[in-house]
């Protein structure tokens, strides 16, 4: 073994092996190995004609052959005697023996059923395969480090598209502070695509009520825009919802101070 090899961090994977039958815990293997941890699974380490709990409690509970455990929870991970051995020696005995800062980490590639998690994994660190920096999350916590997560800058609107009865609607209202009076707009050329304009508590999509409007238009550069005053609070608890009855290819929204636009965002809906 390289020096370089020997001071790699190593991790072992509990893991069913129907969970690999499509190769599936080896992808998750290979892919921490490429980010700089020595990976372990049993198939690959465990050596022929040995006694194999012993090689494996070894693995998981001797500091010099594991520098944190893993488990790949799945259904079949939490039916296996195997594994839920293997979770004897990492909870149990790695814990007693080497201390609670010793990394138990699970990588939850889908639901399972809670109630069938061991309560000494609960409250341990879950990694979501779809959380899209899961494999720094992991050497993060192998190495014994907070991982590097950049994060990503949070728009001053939430914006979000409901499927109301058929009706392509649009949900969107500022994160703080609040848009009075607000308002929606989008090119002359599409306004006619742009249907039923409602105001209302915020994630409850609907586009019955009432609703204080007007209309405005102005010119921006070559383009001809066309809106919609709403003369309500838009808060962070009461949104904007738009039916978008045809392809818009901008629109713009926020708030207006006396005849200037005061806040304005704009979104580019995608084209269905």
């Amino acid at each position: 073994m390289s020096l370089a090899v020997y001071l790699m961090r190593k991790l072992w994977i509990s893991y069913s092996w129907k969970d690999n039958s499509e190769n599936d815990v080896d992808f998750i293997a290979q892919r921490i190995g490429q980010a700089g941890v020595l990976v372990k699974l049993d198939r690959l380490v465990l050596e022929a004609g040995q006694r194999l709990w012993p090689q494996i409690e070894r693995h998981i509970c001797d500091p010099k052959e594991c520098d944190a455990w893993c488990i790949y929870l799945t259904q079949n991970s939490l039916t296996s005697e195997a594994v839920l051995e293997e979770i004897s020696y990492a909870v149990d005995r790695a814990l007693r023996s080497r201390g609670n800062a010793f990394p138990i980490v699970a990588i939850n590639p889908g639901d399972v059923d809670k109630n069938s998690v061991p309560a000494s994994l609960r409250t341990r660190l879950y990694i979501d395969l779809t959380d899209p920096n899961w494999i720094e999350r992991i050497v993060a916590a192998t190495q014994g480090r907070p991982p590097n997560i950049s994060i990503e800058q949070i728009l001053p609107f939430f914006l979000k598209e409901h499927n109301l009865d058929g009706k392509r609607v649009v949900e969107i209202h500022p994160r703080a502070g609040r848009w009075h009076p607000a308002f929606v707009a989008t090119l002359a050329s599409e306004a006619k695509y742009i249907g039923c304009l409602m105001q209302g508590p915020s994630g409850r999509a609907s586009l019955d009520g009432m609703i204080n409007s007007g209309t405005f238009s102005y010119d921006n550069l070559n383009e001809k825009i066309s809106g919609t005053v709403i003369f309500h609070n838009i808060t962070p608890i009461n949104s904007i919802y738009v039916e978008l009855s045809g392809a818009v290819s901008k629109l713009i929204f926020g708030s207006i101070k006396g005849e200037q636009l005061d806040e304005a965002y704009q979104y580019n809906p995608p084209l269905t």
